[in-house]
C-alpha cells in the first residue's frame, strides 16, 4: 500500500515485490532531489542500499553483485550528484516486533533533526510488523491495525508538512488450486487491517 498527501494506492504484489517497488518509489524521490528514509523490519540495511542504488542508476540488483559494475555504479551517481540535486537516503534495519508507531513517527523525526534535512519519501517496510502503544490493542488484532494505520496516516496527512508514506503489508490472498490463475488481490482482500483502505482513503 502507499498513502501519501492524503492518497492512497493499492497494487498487488508478492511480498519480495513489496520490498522493490519501496525502494523503486525511494529512488524516484531521490532522483527528483528529495530526500528519503528508509525503516526495515525486514531486510538488511545493504541489501536496501543496493536495491535503490540499482533503482536510480538503472542495473539490476544482481548485477551489483559484481564489483566492478558496483563501482561503476557508485561513479555514475558521483557524477549525477556534480550535475543535478539528488536527495539523500536514510536507512535503518530495526527487528520486528521491537516498534510501535510512535517509535516509527520519533526515528524519522530524529533523522531529520540529526541531519538537519527534511525527509519526504518515508518507507516502513512492513506495516504488519509495525506495534500498537497501546496495551489495550494487545487483545484485538482489529484495533491493533487501526491504531498502527492511524499513526501511519498522520505522517502522510500532516497539514503542516505533508509526506509520502510507502508501507508494504501483506494480505492474505484467496485460496486457489494448483494449475488454476492466481487470484488478484482486491480491496475485499484487506479485511484483516481494513484501516488499511478507510484511514488512507
Amino acid at each position: 500500500t502507499l498513502s501519501g498527501d492524503g492518497r492512497y494506492l493499492m497494487g498487488d504484489f508478492t511480498v519480495t515485490h513489496n520490498s522493490m517497488v519501496a525502494c523503486y518509489m525511494a529512488a524516484c524521490g531521490i532522483l527528483q532531489g528529495e530526500n528519503a528514509g528508509y525503516l526495515s523490519l525486514e531486510l538488511p540495511e545493504s541489501e536496501i542500499h543496493k536495491r535503490v542504488l540499482a533503482a536510480i542508476v538503472g542495473v539490476t540488483i544482481n548485477e551489483l553483485e559484481d564489483p566492478k559494475t558496483r563501482r561503476e555504479a557508485l561513479l555514475i551517481l558521483a557524477s549525477m550528484k556534480k550535475t543535478r540535486k539528488i536527495g539523500r537516503l536514510f536507512v535503518t534495519k530495526l527487528e520486528a516486533g521491537t516498534v510501535d508507531v510512535l517509535a516509527v513517527q520519533a526515528w524519522f523525526k530524529f533523522q531529520e533533526q540529526a541531519h538537519d534535512v527534511r525527509i519526504r519519501y518515508r518507507v516502513v517496510d512492513y506495516g504488519d510488523l509495525v506495534e500498537s502503544f497501546d496495551r489495550s490493542d494487545r487483545e484485538s488484532a482489529y484495533n491493533k491495525g487501526k491504531t498502527v494505520w492511524q499513526g501511519l496516516a498522520n505522517m502522510a496527512q500532516n497539514k503542516e508538512e505533508p509526506n509520502w508514506v510507502l508501507v508494504p503489508t501483506q494480505s492474505k490472498r484467496p485460496a486457489w488450486k494448483i494449475g488454476q490463475p492466481i487470484p488478484v488481490l482486491t480491496r475485499t482482500d484487506v479485511p484483516d487491517s481494513h484501516h488499511k483502505t478507510k484511514i488512507t482513503d
